[in-house]
């Protein structure tokens, strides 16, 4: 008779709220990104989050991952498809329901992102926003977002075990310039190839183990993530985007 136990595994609680574009230019590349979410996302963190516990025995095992997902493009067509949904219970998004058209309201998604009314607002909470180009119809202004970034990154540093984080993957553009434009840290933003809209979104996933499993306080785009999500990419060094320290800031 085997009498050993099963190790239970100890993981972080989080909200995870994932917001995808959907205009009208990611049409070759949102049925894709939406096959990969079910694969890469919630495939994976389901077995990630099977059986586990609360590290700090605080949050029940159904609510340890809470996921909210969001479509955009104009900002008359920001869809929040679910929110506040325990990872177990989220079912695989159909892609024939969801067709890319209209323009790009990144700006005023990332604001409405900030003040959703979450069940559990206090704990560790990420956003990842994915689009394939510059903003073309928000109102939001440029200097609101990083005013809101800014705000994330420093919670990074002042209360990382309940922090609250962005993380920019974009293509078409040099997203880690364009996350630092916005206040975001270099390790916060990710450059993807349109085809490899998939990989990119493989890489969130990494980011959310590392995060569960206590290996990263907050979602850190690894060197890994860069070459898989942009294989023309060439870095000096990891060590200029995994570090984040106050004096970044």
């Amino acid at each position: 008779m085997n009498n050993e136990t099963k190790e239970v595994k100890k993981l972080y609680p989080s909200n995870v709220i994932i917001c995808i574009d959907k205009s009208g230019s990611m049409q070759p590349y949102l049925e894709k990104g939406i096959i990969n979410f079910n694969s890469e996302i919630l495939s994976t963190q389901k077995k990630i989050y099977q059986d586990a516990e609360d590290i700090n025995a605080k949050i029940s095992s159904n609510e340890l991952c809470l996921m909210t997902l969001i479509f955009f493009s104009g900002s008359n067509d920001i869809n929040i498809l679910f929110q506040d949904v325990p990872i177990q219970d989220v079912l695989d998004i159909d892609p024939n329901l969801h067709k890319a058209d209209g323009m790009t309201a990144l700006r005023d998604t990332i604001v409405l992102c900030d003040k959703l009314n979450l069940k559990y607002p206090d704990r560790k909470t990420m956003r990842f926003f994915i689009t394939d180009g510059e903003d073309t119809d928000s109102t939001t202004t440029h200097a609101q977002v990083r005013e809101i970034f800014t705000k994330y990154e420093q919670s990074k540093i002042t209360n990382p075990n309940y922090a609250h984080s962005a993380t920019f993957i974009g293509s078409n553009q040099d997203a880690i310039t364009k996350g630092q434009s916005m206040g975001l840290h270099p390790s916060s933003a990710l450059t993807y190839d349109d085809d490899n809209i998939g990989e990119a979104i493989t890489s969130v996933g990494r980011m959310l183990t590392r995060v569960a499993t206590g290996v990263d306080q907050s979602p850190v785009v690894y060197e890994q993530d860069r070459i898989d999500s942009c294989p023309r990419y060439n870095s000096s060094s990891s060590k200029d985007y995994d570090i984040i320290s106050e004096s970044d800031m």
